[in-house]
């Protein structure tokens, strides 16, 4: 659940190497991930829209494919 007004997207911080690991392999085996943009109030947590889920790639993942190569 995000609970930012403006969100458009879900996405877990690779850097997070335990949580992402576990999110993808609940994945793969069939687990379907939600994500949804939600309005907290006193009373209630709203759900407002369901966001895309989006996977980044961790750091170690990019190194090596900067332009202009070494």
């Amino acid at each position: 659940m995000v609970q930012h007004p403006l969100a458009r997207a879900f996405a877990l911080d690779p850097e997070d190497r335990a949580l992402h690991r576990a999110a993808q392999e609940a994945e793969r085996a069939g687990v379907q991930l939600l994500a949804y943009r939600v309005r907290p109030t006193l009373e209630a947590l709203h759900l407002e829209e369901q966001l895309p889920w989006i996977w980044l790639p961790s750091q170690e993942n990019l190194e090596g494919h900067h332009q202009g190569g070494r």
